[in-house]
Parts: C-alpha cells; structure tokens; sequence
C-alpha cells in the first residue's frame, strides 16, 4: 500500500495557508512530544510508542485524495520532524527510528514523507530513506517560503539559502533519484524586485520536481499584516505567474531525467497512478487499483506525466 507521513510548516506567524491534510490528521503535541495529537473529528491521542504502531496499522486502507493520490488514512502527520517518544526499551525515537519500527513491526509496504522543514532532514533520516529504497518512497517536501535571505529574515525562518541548499545536496547524495517539492511565498512584504529575481534564481538552482507557489496573504493581527512594503497586488501576480512557469518547466525537466528508469507506481484509478517521486504516472490500464507496480518509463508527456509500461 501506499502510506504518506505529512506536515505543515511550522512558522513564527501565520502567511501561508500551505496545509497538508487529511480525514484524520495526526499532531505532535508541543506540550507533551512523548504524544500524537489528532486534529481530525474530536480529539485523538496517540499516548505512547506503542499506540503509533497499532494507529497505522489499524488505518492501513487506502483513501483518495485529491492532492496526494491514495493516502494511507490518518497518518497525515503535522510537525513530523518533532516526532519524539520513548521506546520499550526506554531509549528516546525520533522520525527516523519511528519509520524504521513501522517498516518493521506493521503490514505497510510503502511510506512517503512529504512536508518537513530543513532543520529536520538529518543525516540519519537520510540514511533510512536510503537504506530502504523499496519501503521509503525518495521523494520529500521541504519547506523553502523564499529563495531569498532578506526575505527569509523577515519571516523569521531559523534557515538561510545556503543552509537549504546543504539539505537538498545532502538529500540527493544519501537518496539516489530522489524528488524534491516545496513551498514558495512571493510578495511576502518588503520583497523588492532584487529580492524576488534572487528567489527565482534559487528555485532554479535547487531543480524542484514540484512547487507550490502562493501570493502572501494578509492576516489580520499577525507582524506581517502591519509590516511597511506591502507589495502591490499587480507585482504579487505577476511573480506569482512566473514562479510558476519556472515550477512547471522544472517539474517537466525532472521528469524527462526518469525515462528508462525503473519506478514503483501506486494505481490510483484505472490506467493511472503516482511515482514515489509523486509524478503522475499512465500505467496499463488492466493492472488492479491499489497495486504498487515496478514499470519502466518510456517517454513524457507535455505536462509532465510519465508514460510507463510494466518492467
């Protein structure tokens, strides 16, 4: 089955509304990082190490989302890099050591991570992506908001460019083939044209297979709101149509680089699914929904999805 851990960002103020989600999303706790919150209908909590094992694999059906595919239900994790509790042995698990007891102790055969901040993609949660190549899909949203260091200063990012580009070569060395997405703000206020050409630039460089772009969005009571330059909404439109030209050309270039390459595709309707690399994926139509299928990618269509035929 196909499994997805997710987050939101975690931001000193609200200017994003960049939210992953699902019908049951599932928090760590700031108060208590020992627990997992759900934010889903009421409040479910996931007390200990042991409840996390019997959680994801009581939800291991599959559920259609319209962002993510098939989604592992409720196991949509916010804040997942602050994962933190206590094992039976009494030792301390963080993220990686939690996706290496779930690869381990439960019925998933594939998990995807998508959305982590920088901070979070260490060393070792590379190393178990890498390790399990079969089980861990290699794709990983990191959260950027600008590609550039004034701007990030004035979100009040704990991350500079340079800091994230060490993660995306970081990533890409420890995961062979892996796909990487991200968030990007433009007209977050005081963003000069300099500052927004230094974003794009950045973008560029960091070769994103996906990348979502947002306008900023004032909200009321937050610093932002009541900052100076706020950016016209004119300019803001049209950095944003330009980001997003560049996020669909690079989304087509990092798709050509997978033909001739073997994928595993989950089958989400028939004669369609979804790499690891989250590309969409045209698949032999008589293969069974909610199969994970090895095929071999033949060509790319214009907008970007994959042409596959079963290796």
């Amino acid at each position: 089955y196909w499994n997805a851990l997710a987050s939101t960002q975690f931001m000193k103020e609200d200017y994003s509304a960049s939210v992953t989600s699902s019908e049951y999303a599932i928090a760590i706790d700031p108060d208590d990082p020992d627990a997992v919150v759900s934010k889903a209908n009421g409040l479910y909590r996931l007390e200990n190490y042991e409840q996390a094992l019997t959680y994801f694999e009581r939800y291991s059906r599959l559920v259609p989302d319209d962002e993510f595919g098939f989604l592992h239900q409720g196991s949509c994790l916010i804040n997942l890099g602050r994962f933190d509790a206590v094992a039976p042995d009494g030792t301390r698990v963080g993220l990686p050591g939690l996706i290496e007891l779930l690869l381990r102790e439960t019925s998933i055969e594939r998990l995807r991570l998508s959305s982590i901040e920088p901070p979070d993609v260490t060393d070792e949660l590379l190393g178990v992506m890498g390790k399990n190549p079969e089980h861990v899909a290699p794709f990983l949203h990191v959260c950027l908001q600008s590609g550039c260091d004034a701007t990030l200063r004035r979100m009040g990012r704990v991350y500079d460019t340079a800091y994230f580009a060490d993660v995306v070569r970081r990533a890409r060395r420890a995961v062979p083939g892996i796909a990487l997405g991200t968030d990007l703000i433009v007209g977050f206020p005081g963003e000069k044209d300099e500052d927004f050409e230094q974003s794009l630039a950045f973008c560029r460089d960091m070769a994103f297979a996906k990348m979502h772009v947002f306008r900023y969005s004032k909200r009321p009571g937050t610093p932002a709101a009541r900052a100076e330059g706020q950016v016209d909404p004119h300019v803001m439109a049209t950095r944003s149509r330009r980001m997003r030209e560049l996020a669909q050309r690079m989304r087509h270039e990092q798709a050509l680089a997978h033909v001739g390459r073997e994928e595993l595709v989950v089958v989400q309707y028939p004669g369609r699914g979804v790499t690891g690399g989250l590309f969409d994926a045209l698949v032999d139509p008589k293969i069974a929904l909610d199969s994970l299928v090895r095929v071999r990618v033949s060509s790319v269509m214009d907008d970007g999805t994959l042409v596959c035929a079963r290796a």
